[in-house]
Order: structure tokens, then C-alpha cells, then sequence
């Protein structure tokens, strides 16, 4: 009933998320998340990038004010159609749907960051988990 909410609950936000307000904020988180990463000297390129997990693309948009490409991966066919329809505006922004347990749907080792928060927990099992992680390593 309310994406929006499902992906990011705040007081007072259920049903009445303003759509910039709820980009802005995953604008910032990607706007944090890079700014750490390069005072860490940790991106040495800004190539591509790849959301796992991506829901309806909130912090993915944010990415795409960093990197030539990035593609939102989620589990969910509905937030990927979600995420196409609130994002076409975006060149750069590419959105993919998969349930495989691996990440053969994006290739090998394309992306200079893989960004994935508040979902692992929602994976299955300890190994499922694990074989993500190793997935995470490969795409590299």
C-alpha cells in the first residue's frame, strides 16, 4: 500500500511520503557513504556502482550523482517497477530484478562499489548470506 513507507518508516511519514523529501534522503545517504569512502581512499574509480537491494531506488538515485552507472538490484518485481517508473528520468540509473541466490544477472567484476543496507537480515540463512557476500566480492 505504501512503498515509500515500507523502505523508509519515519514518524508521521505513513501514506504522506512527499516524493523529493523521500529522494533527498537517500541523496544524503550516498552523498555520506561516498564521502566516507573517499576519505578512507577507498573508491579509486567511479565507474559503476551496484544497490543490492535497492527497494524503490531511494539511495540509488543518490549514487548515480557519483558514477557513470548504477544498477538497483531487489528480490521484488513490484519495487524494480516501482524504482523504473520514479527514476526514467535518470540515464544513468538501471534497475534488475533477481531471486537467484547469486548475482549473475549483473556479470563479473564491473562495479567499484556494491552498496546493500538493512537486507541481508532479511535473507534466509547464514549461508545464503555468505554466498551474497561472496557474490558482493565477485562483482568487484
Amino acid at each position: 500500500m505504501d512503498p515509500m513507507w515500507a523502505v523508509l518508516s519515519r514518524p508521521g511519514t505513513r501514506l504522506s511520503w512527499d516524493r523529493d523529501e523521500f529522494l533527498d534522503t537517500g541523496r544524503r545517504e550516498a552523498n555520506e557513504v561516498v564521502a566516507r569512502l573517499d576519505a578512507l581512499g577507498r573508491l579509486r574509480a567511479r565507474r559503476a556502482a551496484l544497490d543490492f537491494g535497492c527497494g524503490l531506488g531511494r539511495v540509488t538515485r543518490g549514487l548515480a550523482d557519483h558514477f557513470d552507472e548504477v544498477v538497483g538490484l531487489d528480490i521484488a518485481e513490484g519495487m524494480v517497477e516501482r524504482a523504473r517508473a520514479l527514476h526514467g528520468d535518470v540515464p544513468n540509473l538501471h534497475f534488475v530484478q533477481s531471486a537467484r541466490p547469486d548475482l549473475a544477472v549483473v556479470g563479473e567484476q564491473r562495479f567499484d562499489l556494491v552498496y546493500s543496507r538493512l537486507v541481508l537480515q532479511h535473507v534466509g540463512s547464514a549461508a545464503e548470506i555468505r554466498s551474497y557476500v561472496t557474490e558482493f566480492v565477485r562483482v568487484l
